[in-house]
């Protein structure tokens, strides 16, 4: 594999050219650190790329199979929520973390904050976007980035729900 030229200017590239032209070598290999648009390339995954153009092109291919896309990026996600639901819950097992409850359906169990801080954490987190936490895939990311910290737990939804509705009762009844 030869090895490229990093070069910034466009004059750097012609006088390249005409070296190798009247050297009669065809051969000339640059590797530009901006792309075509103007942009400034960055190393991403062993290549330079630029983000925007990366950005395009992901786009693109998306486009050309969104299908398949979707299909993957679904599986991505469960995957993602298999691992963070079980890693709490008891034992390490995916399952329901309410003393008694057997139930281990993924689509029924729910990632929840020990301490029902979930509202002050997104407040914390998102800023202006009071509610907002970008969907469960980016809390389970969130959550597998940082090493999966403590404060939360695997329960099924009906718990989830009997949890708050037991909370609500006791602040204001």
């Amino acid at each position: 594999m030869p090895r490229g030229i990093y070069i910034r200017t466009e004059s750097h590239i012609k006088a390249l050219r005409e070296v190798a032209r009247r050297n009669n070598n065809n051969r000339v290999y640059i590797h530009k650190t901006h792309c075509k648009y103007g942009h400034m390339k960055v190393k991403r995954s062993g290549r330079l790329m630029c983000p925007e153009c990366a950005r395009r092109t992901a786009i693109k291919s998306y486009h050309k199979q969104p299908e398949t896309k979707q299909k993957a990026a679904r599986k991505r996600t469960k995957d993602l929520k298999l691992e963070v639901l079980t890693h709490y819950g008891p034992e390490h097992i995916l399952q329901c973390s309410f003393s008694g409850c057997t139930i281990c359906d993924i689509d029924m169990l729910t990632l929840d904050h020990i301490q029902n801080n979930g509202a002050e954490e997104r407040k914390g987190l998102y800023g202006k976007n009071k509610g907002m936490s970008g969907g469960s895939r980016r809390v389970y990311s969130r959550v597998k980035r940082e090493g999966f910290p403590g404060g939360f737990q695997t329960l099924c939804w009906n718990h989830q729900w009997k949890k708050e509705l037991t909370r609500v009762r006791d602040q204001y009844f």
